[in-house]
């Protein structure tokens, strides 16, 4: 019987690629985000799914998510298609942990991602262009409603800052009962099939398995490429929000998350 290990958290958060470093562990499968198994399974909805694809490696014809179970709970599924000792959900968010709740055949555990607020909205400026309020004060609201929720919960909270330097893990690995490997890192050694998710992650899996060729990267993909490499490491993108930025999320409250969260 398999262990589920939901990561729980927000978006621009690194779910990802802390998905995939303990999707690597040999007895691990990360299935990504499996909220979108729905969508996913349903033909006529693939291409609306997303743009690059259902799959962050194969994009729209995955040998796995094509030939997936369509019938019966997704995780008893993945299951029999994986045969892992622990299954790993980059979901994040709670109404899709409280749907599994309704009906999880298997016991799981709980790991609360968190990242410096600054450092988490300068990344979604410097991929969006913007930030807008819009944007502050639902983070605001998810993460003050996560906070409630795992009060009387057991979990983990896992800095982004400290397994991106490549600390942490084992102390997580040790929470859920998985074997510590250093080498779980080079998460790009395995072929993943994680269901969406950051597909700059995904590319590094991508050109070590052949399945991309540096000339054909996007500038996104380059631009990730030119940042890391074949490595794991957390580079600081709060130097790239404003003075308004940091006046908006002032006036959000994001100082009093920030304190909950340990920053």
């Amino acid at each position: 019987m398999p262990t589920v290990v939901f990561i729980l958290g927000g978006g621009h958060s690194g779910s990802t690629l802390l998905g995939m470093i303990l999707g690597t562990n040999k007895d691990a499968t990360c299935l990504g985000e499996f909220k979108h198994i729905d969508s996913v399974l349903i033909k006529d909805k693939l291409k609306k799914v997303q743009k690059s694809g259902y799959c962050s490696t194969c994009g729209n014809h995955c040998r796995v998510w094509d030939t997936f179970p369509r019938e019966g709970n997704p995780f008893v599924n993945a299951d029999r298609v994986f045969g892992s000792e622990f299954l790993v959900d980059t979901s994040k968010y709670l109404n899709w942990f409280n749907r599994c709740m309704e009906d999880m055949p298997f016991p799981y555990k709980i790991v609360r991602l968190a990242r410096d607020p600054k450092d988490r909205f300068g990344s979604f400026r410097r991929r969006r262009g913007k930030l807008s309020d819009e944007e502050v004060y639902c983070w605001v609201k998810r993460e003050a409603a996560m906070t409630k929720f795992l009060e009387d919960k057991e979990h983990i909270i896992c800095k982004y800052e400290d397994f991106a330097n490549k600390r942490s893990i084992n102390k997580v690995c040790e929470f859920i009962g998985m074997k510590y490997d250093p080498s779980m890192y080079n998460y790009w050694e395995k072929l993943h099939h994680n269901m969406r998710g950051n597909v700059r992650t995904a590319t590094l899996i991508q050109l070590k398995h052949g399945l991309l060729k540096p000339k054909d990267m996007s500038k996104t993909q380059r631009l990730f490429f030119e940042d890391v490499g074949f490595n794991v490491k957390h580079i600081d993108k709060s130097k790239y929000l404003t003075g308004s930025d940091l006046r908006m999320l002032k006036k959000h409250g994001v100082d009093k998350i920030e304190a909950q969260l340990g920053y």
